[in-house]
């Protein structure tokens, strides 16, 4: 498999929200981010699972198509994937992620109706999630992410202009911040059906 996670235009993707997020973080040539695929189907492909993804762009009506290896073997949501780390997101969009969904969230769960409650518990689950994909990138005994792993020019970029963020000590730091925004929104779950 090369490192661009591609196989003759398919990309290898690990779970439906690593589909979900790839398309995100690739907008129509319009700039509209928000892709609403109206058409999902699965293909077995000789060996190979393919989830393919079809519709139009809500802003430009260009009509929009990704194709995704994908295993047979989904891990359960939030996670976007198994042990290995993500071959078509780059750790600096995993960070980039984690940390827009973090900051939507407020550090304090009281302030929120139930309604909104539940869905900042999903945001900062899914941004621990995130950073636990940037983790998947360190080899073991690493001190940080190594330079070769950002797939992208922006990703390169990003790292360039501050490595610290892609540390270790600074990513374990950064989960357990967010692990504790999300415990408090856990209590407050507990509390409202306990």
């Amino acid at each position: 498999m090369p490192r661009n996670g591609t196989v003759k235009g398919v990309l290898f993707a690990r779970s439906p929200e690593e589909c979900h997020l790839y398309m995100e973080l690739h907008p129509c040539a319009c700039g509209e981010a928000v892709f609403e695929w109206s058409r999902h189907r699965r293909e077995q492909r000789g060996d190979r699972l393919v989830s393919v993804y079809e519709g139009l762009c809500g802003q430009c009506d260009r009509p929009r198509h990704f194709e995704f290896e994908v295993t047979g073997e989904i891990p359960p949501p939030p996670a976007y994937g198994g042990e290995e780390p993500s071959r078509i997101i780059d750790p600096s969009e995993f960070l980039a992620v984690a940390e827009d969904l973090a900051a939507a969230v407020p550090a304090d769960p009281a302030t929120l109706d139930p309604a909104t409650a539940g869905d900042a518990l999903e945001a900062i689950e899914m941004a621990v999630a995130a950073v636990d994909e940037v983790l998947k990138f360190l080899p073991p005994g690493a001190t940080g992410v190594p330079p070769d792993a950002f797939l992208t020019e922006a990703g390169r970029a990003a790292y360039t202009r501050d490595p610290g963020r892609f540390g270790r000590e600074r990513l374990l730091a950064t989960r357990s911040d967010y692990q504790r925004v999300q415990s408090g929104y856990l209590q407050r779950n507990r509390g409202e059906h306990g």
